[in-house]
């Protein structure tokens, strides 16, 4: 079996060397067809794979072709011998995006010299791993999900990995220094904090070029006593804060990083434990950790009870981009796309100069940093079109980026958030520099205490409306928090306080829904003037769709605004085990802004299933993705019929009834005990009510127990029922019923027609 896999790829690259000079038009389909063939395959046809599938535009006005579709294991985009495949990862994004139902797995971009692979389901930036051709034969490990029967792919550059690896090294030494049973005192939990970040921010720089190689795994190893700790690291921080050059030989080569971080630079006594932790993390590399999902650092140094309280949970990339995409991307690169004289591309570089994001729930930074890493690629292209239209201009001598991390705010009602969504932040302007080959100085880092705030996005002090910085978009992940939940874990007078706030949201609205219309009433219209503007994707709980929650939020936003695109409902990806919505809308309702064809996503559990049973083995959850495109989006996130005009019947007289809610097990009949009451006195009637639930409904049709209520009756009253009273009575006879809730609440009575 080895030998024959190893000869047919061996003959694959041999017949590639003698015959394939690369031309993407004219060689690319017989190439993939012996590729197929390479892995096992009679060919690519045979294998049940598509060539030039049709694949409908982000903008909805045309149709592209993907080159190769194997749904859904694999999409393979080729290019041309030479070229830089780095300038096609937005292409193929945006093609897997939209290959739904049956979204391959995996994606490929070739340009007949290397594979570089790409699982967006896990890492987004950069491939999981680079093959190239020549060494298939002993290099295929990465690809065993393209033979007849997969096997599990074996990457070399799996981020994910290492930044889940790392953040628990640092997370692990945080806990040991905080911890109330530390030999020799617990370091105060705000110096832990800015050492941990601090820390975390020299590791970075370290491993991508901001400070000497290897300076801080130097300076670990000479930290033998608790002093040296003190003294070699805490002076690390010190020359990092320093704009002048130091005289200490062991910082020679550290530049000034910033005022704001290291401001105050972090001294601490560190035992061996915590220092033998961050001499392994240091030996991870941190080229490789990605920022926008090291939020695991700040969940791991939280307690459950907090985590919950406050709703943070950890939220994957590719779920972002739902946000991301819609509200940011599309509507830039349309300008960008549409610009017909460099007139026009230089107004939209001015204008992106100055446009402003909000995320006024933005834990750990995880949705900033990927807008502005998609801002600056969008300002890249911006910069190749201004050179197209030139004539002169070289795109690599204008990549002096001018969007920088000051045009990103966020808030957050945790102050060690807030540090860490700064730290995001730096962090992403030297990854971009270094992705887009930008001409600008990495450091210092930009200081972003201004663009971040510690505090409650609600409510200020004094309990008025908080103030959030203009902005012209807002995205994020309000916390989930249910209505019935809230008081029990925020506090009867929060939860007041927030009510006198925002009246008109209603009482039962989740907490979520605060942040949906706060966010509408914040921004300014979107116009034909500024399109960009006045938009908003934001996270909700699934019953933003639903009931008060739908009246209080969404209700109020399509009275001056448009949903142009939505999830349905969808397992969220973090570690809440929730189900959620996601609504991107404008605020405008002018036919010139927004689209006809709005986009809505839904779950298609049984095609997932299908998937697996195929012997795929690639699909990681119970459920997949298909999109259709419609003519509206309703509030509650369908195109179907909207029920939210519906009216009370004059019938009912302005009354509903939700029916009996039985919390205690004593207030329980059987059929037998209520008939054996009934024959003794058939006063009884007048407080035993049959009660039917779901159960019943779908069985019998007919009641299963009875109940006790005494309605409106005070305890006299009641007594006069003595049979029924008398049960309720300490050693009374009652029916075992563990599954009854603990309390009663009698509710409007009612006399059921049976």
């Amino acid at each position: 079996m080895e030998t024959e896999r190893a000869k047919r790829l061996a003959n694959f690259v041999s017949w590639v060397g003698a015959n394939i000079k690369g031309d993407e038009k004219g060689e690319a389909q017989v190439f993939l067809d012996r590729f197929f063939q390479a892995f096992g395959h009679a060919g690519l046809k045979e294998a049940g794979a598509t060539l030039e599938e049709r694949i409908k535009k982000a903008d909805r006005k045309g149709t592209s072709f993907a080159d190769l579709v194997w749904k859904p294991v694999v999409l393979i985009e080729m290019k041309k011998r030479g070229e830089d495949l780095t300038r096609h990862y937005r292409q193929a994004f945006d093609y897997w995006t939209r290959l739904v139902p049956g979204r391959p797995r995996y994606v490929m971009l070739c340009n007949f010299d290397e594979f570089w692979v790409y699982d967006f389901d896990t890492q987004m930036d950069a491939p999981v791993d680079r093959v190239k051709v020549a060494e298939l034969e002993t290099r295929w490990g990465a690809l065993g999900f393209l033979f007849p029967k997969p096997l599990v792919p074996i990457f070399g550059n799996d981020h994910v990995a290492v930044t889940r690896k790392a953040a628990d090294q640092l997370a692990d030494c945080f806990n040991l220094m905080v911890h109330p049973n530390r030999p020799g005192g617990a370091v105060d939990q705000p110096l832990a904090q800015r050492f941990i970040l601090q820390m975390l921010v020299a590791l970075f720089a370290e491993d991508i070029g901001m400070l000497p190689r290897y300076l801080v795994d130097h300076l670990l190893e000479g930290c033998k006593t608790k002093q040296d700790s003190r003294d070699l690291i805490g002076g690390l921080f010190e020359a990092m804060n320093t704009r002048e050059k130091t005289a200490d030989d062991r910082y020679q080569g550290v530049d000034y990083f910033n005022g704001g971080l290291f401001a105050e630079p972090a001294r601490v006594e560190l035992r061996l434990d915590e220092v033998g932790l961050l001499k392994a993390a240091s030996h991870e590399d941190w080229s490789k950790v990605q920022p926008e999902i090291f939020g695991t650092l700040f969940q791991h140094s939280l307690g459950k009870v907090q985590r919950r309280a406050f709703g943070q949970h950890f939220t994957h990339p590719t779920d972002i981009m739902k946000i991301v995409g819609p509200t940011i991307v599309e509507p830039w690169r349309k300008l960008i796309e549409e610009a017909d004289t460099l007139k026009r591309l230089n107004q939209l570089w001015q204008r992106m100069h100055d446009f402003i994001v909000l995320d006024p729930a933005c834990g750990s930074g995880n949705f900033l940093y990927i807008a502005y890493r998609e801002l600056k690629r969008l300002e890249a292209r911006l910069f190749e079109r201004m050179a197209e239209k030139s004539g002169r201009l070289d795109p690599a001598q204008m990549m002096f980026g001018f969007v920088t991390a000051r045009q990103f705010f966020g808030i957050d009602i945790n102050p060690f958030a807030v540090e860490l969504a700064k730290v995001t932040m730096m962090i992403a302007r030297k990854l971009a520099i270094d992705e887009l080959h930008i001409t600008e100085k990495a450091l210092p880092l930009d200081n972003l205490d201004e663009n971040f705030t510690a505090a409650d996005a609600l409510i200020d002090e004094l309990g008025n409306p908080a103030q959030w910085p203009a902005a012209d978009v807002i995205i994020g992940n309000p916390p989930f928090a249910g209505a019935k939940l809230l008081k029990p874990e925020r506090g009867p007078d929060y939860v007041n306080a927030v009510r006198r706030a925002y009246p008109e949201v209603p009482g039962m609205a989740d907490y979520c829904v605060y942040w949906f219309r706060k966010a509408h009433d914040h921004l300014r219209s979107c116009t034909t003037e500024d399109p960009v503007a006045g938009r908003v994707g934001l996270v909700g709980t699934q019953n933003i769709r639903n009931n008060q929650s739908r009246v209080g939020g969404l209700d109020y936003v399509v009275q001056s605004g448009t949903i142009v695109e939505a999830v349905e409902n969808q397992p969220w990806s973090g570690e809440a085990n929730v189900h959620v919505s996601i609504a991107n809308w404008i605020k405008t309702q002018d036919p010139a802004l927004v689209p006809s064809k709005r986009r809505l996503w839904f779950k298609l559990e049984s095609k997932a299933k299908a998937n697996r049973k195929k012997g795929q083995g690639l699909a990681l959850k119970e459920y997949e993705f298909d999109v259709r495109e419609c003519a509206h989006i309703n509030l509650a996130l369908s195109d179907e019929i909207s029920v939210s005009g519906a009216v009370a019947l004059a019938t009912n007289g302005g009354l509903s009834y939700t029916g009996q809610y039985p919390r205690h097990g004593g207030f329980w009949l059987t059929k037998e005990q209520a008939a054996g009451m009934l024959a003794k006195r058939k006063k009884n009637l007048d407080v035993l009510f049959p009660c039917i639930i779901g159960n019943d409904l779908l069985t019998s049709g007919r009641p299963s127990r009875w109940i006790i209520d005494f309605q409106q009756m005070n305890v006299l009253e009641s007594q006069q029922y003595v049979d029924t009273f008398d049960h309720l009575k300490p050693g009374g006879k009652r029916p075992a019923n563990p599954s009854t809730p603990p309390a009663f609440r009698p509710a409007i009575p009612t006399r059921p027609a049976w």
